[in-house]
């Protein structure tokens, strides 16, 4: 739709799906079962709503002429059925009712800082805890720490919301734009060689500055538990809100400006020099690797900042 003689844009959309035949594992039946089964089936069953949201505006004001564009859109889904064994025993293991991809793991409660800690602490994972190790909630209440004391933390790690906008000018040959994009409603673990100090490369992310020492006054503020050999301590480095971080970010994707004028004395109509870059900028709260890549193994290749400098003419 357009307002305003044709200045104002705007388009809204609403959807909502039920998504059949997606591809998934048979999770129901035993391993012990002697038969043949494909390593997926068109079972599953997935709701899906939301909204997209795009508007602009453009106009004209002596020979200034400027535009705005934005987009928005928000889309949440549910798993309906996944041929998953239910747990009736702990419920919050299931992934079924939860959103696609959503971040499961422990609930982080501080570290173990002092004897009496440790000497009240449950046994975690079959093993008593020592100083500088990693509390994670009972959620089960049943006196002890492991497997199950997992539950749904965090967001998805497919974003829910992603956004963009744009503007730009042209006044006497000047023309400059610029464009935003990013996405919200994600979260990611930071995990396995950006989690674990000297792990494969022989180098520890400035993370481990914030590790658990006992020697450290503040030690009750400590962000990362303490350094061991052959990370011994397995369970200091689960997936849990310790090491779980917001994937969303604000990117400066596009700039760039330029200039046209016109060399008629040697039959150029016009000359257009300008310069751009991309991916100038971008806000996040990750830090330690791009928020569109893997804060894992991250084999992917990182984004790059581009610059161009260029000249075109027309004749």
């Amino acid at each position: 739709m357009k307002f305003f003689n044709d200045h104002y844009s705007l388009n809204v959309d609403y959807f909502a799906e039920d998504r059949s035949n997606i591809i998934t594992a048979l999770a129901t039946v035993p391993g012990y079962v002697a038969a043949v089964l494909q390593d997926a089936y068109n079972i599953g069953i997935v709701k899906n709503k939301g909204f997209e949201i795009e508007t602009g505006w453009n106009s004209k004001v002596k020979g200034f002429s400027y535009w705005m564009n934005g987009n928005f859109s928000f889309a949440r889904n549910k798993i309906e059925y996944m041929n998953e064994a239910l747990n009736t025993t702990y419920p919050n293991l299931n992934r079924t009712g939860h959103r696609v991809g959503e971040q499961f793991g422990y609930i982080f409660d501080g570290f173990f800082n002092t004897p009496e800690e440790v000497a009240a602490a449950p046994l975690y994972f079959g093993k008593q805890p020592t100083l500088g190790d990693t509390k994670y909630k009972d959620i089960t209440n049943d006196g002890v720490i492991n497997s199950n004391d997992q539950q749904a933390i965090g967001n998805p790690r497919f974003p829910e919301m992603s956004f963009g906008f744009s503007f730009g000018f042209s006044y006497k040959g000047f023309e400059a734009s610029a464009l935003f994009s990013g996405s919200g409603n994600t979260s990611v673990f930071v995990a396995d060689y950006l989690w674990k100090p000297f792990n494969a490369f022989g180098s520890a992310a400035d993370i481990t500055e914030g590790r658990w020492s006992a020697t450290d006054p503040n030690r009750a503020n400590a962000t990362f538990p303490k350094l061991t050999v052959d990370y011994g301590t397995a369970q200091n480095y689960y997936n849990s809100t310790l090491n779980l971080r917001s994937g969303s970010y604000l990117r400066l994707k596009n700039v760039e400006v330029g200039y046209n004028f016109s060399l008629k004395r040697i039959h150029v109509s016009n000359v257009r020099v300008f310069v751009s870059g991309q991916n100038l900028l971008t806000w996040d709260k990750l830090k330690v690797v791009d928020p569109e890549g893997d804060p894992g193994y991250n084999w992917t290749y990182p984004q790059l900042q581009v610059y161009n400098v260029g000249c075109k003419f027309q004749f």
